[in-house]
């Protein structure tokens, strides 16, 4: 836990908020089969890349968006935490929603990509 906080605390969540995101990722980590870092590091992401769809004052919802596109598609926690930035500041600034993202990358993946080759 002290590695996730570590990254979430330098990727500018404070107090509540980094707690918030900690146990958002602690969760997300024991559903998704990952360390909490590697949850951490693709829910940081997300909510800081200013999507629509993903709130900083929500990111278990973004968390659970997240889950499900491992869950849905073929690949891991891994695997889509490397996948997402260098897509989620362009969808960002396309005006692309998290869901479609997510929905677009669990799709892929079933189709034969891999995250990071649909990324």
């Amino acid at each position: 836990l002290s590695n996730a906080l570590y990254e979430i605390v330098g990727a500018s969540f404070k107090g509540g908020e980094a707690i918030k995101v900690l146990k958002a990722s602690a969760k997300g980590a024991s559903a998704g089969l990952t360390t909490t870092k590697t949850a951490a590091d693709a829910l940081i992401t997300v909510l800081n890349s200013g999507i629509r769809g993903a709130s900083r004052d929500n990111p278990m919802a973004a968390m659970d968006v997240l889950f499900k596109t491992v869950e849905v598609g073929k690949g891991n926690f891994e695997n889509l935490a490397r996948a997402l930035p260098p897509v989620i500041q362009t969808a960002a600034q396309m005006g692309v929603t998290f869901q479609e993202v997510s929905a677009f990358l669990a799709t892929a993946s079933l189709a034969g990509q891999s995250f990071e080759d649909a990324s």
